[in-house]
């Protein structure tokens, strides 16, 4: 387990920013859902509207654009990865140690499929006072990094893309990937969460059958 922390150096003026972040890295265990993805993605696509690609630059014949009309945690497949996630996220917040335990999660999760030169462009998932966290697992070793954009320096932070990586962070950090230069398929998963609070709130109401509590 890593906790990278983002932390601004003192301020010299009281205009400086002022900030304090951080991000949690750990490796788990991952079955063969790489494979299932792969074969339900001509199934995701065809069966769903397109929404939007989430200026991720993967277009309308992607998973990704599907990603609120599809519930990965939903496959029977993918079963297992839903205690992976709560683990994760049990984990990062004893970790900051900040009181604020959340009894009931409610994830939505999707794949991220790219193929010999594509990539992920800088992005975020979402920035309101409702923010909470975001998440990626990656499913295979790959020679790319996905790189965390501090909105203050605007310094990254590079994470290799290795075999069961899993990373949890604040849910309005931009972040990107390195082009796909490889002849196999990089397929990764990622997934917002949302709390209680959130999850009562009226801005799901028609997407709330997507999101699973765990």
């Amino acid at each position: 387990m890593n906790i990278i922390q983002f932390e601004n150096e003192p301020a010299k003026t009281i205009f400086a920013p002022v900030f304090k972040f951080d991000m949690y890295e750990d490796h788990v265990d991952i079955l063969d859902i790489k494979s299932t993805i792969l074969s339900k993605e001509r199934e995701v696509i065809n069966n769903n509207p397109y929404t939007h690609d989430w200026n991720t630059g993967l277009g309308s014949d992607s998973m990704t654009s599907r990603s609120n009309c599809y519930n990965l945690l939903n496959w029977q497949e993918a079963y297992y990865m839903r205690e992976i996630i709560r683990s994760a996220h049990d984990n990062y917040i004893t970790t900051l140690d900040n009181n604020k335990w959340e009894d009931k999660i409610y994830v939505q999760c999707w794949a991220n499929v790219l193929r010999k030169g594509e990539k992920l462009k800088q992005h975020q998932h979402w920035t309101s006072e409702y923010t909470y966290l975001g998440g990626h697992i990656c499913l295979d070793d790959y020679d790319t990094k996905t790189h965390y954009v501090n909105p203050y320096t605007r310094q990254t932070y590079p994470s290799d893309n290795c075999k069961g990586k899993i990373t949890l962070f604040p849910n309005w950090i931009e972040h990107y990937t390195d082009p796909y230069d490889g002849d196999d398929v990089r397929v990764s998963i990622a997934f917002d969460i949302i709390t209680q609070i959130v999850y009562d709130e009226d801005i799901f109401d028609d997407k709330k059958d997507h999101w699973v509590q765990l």
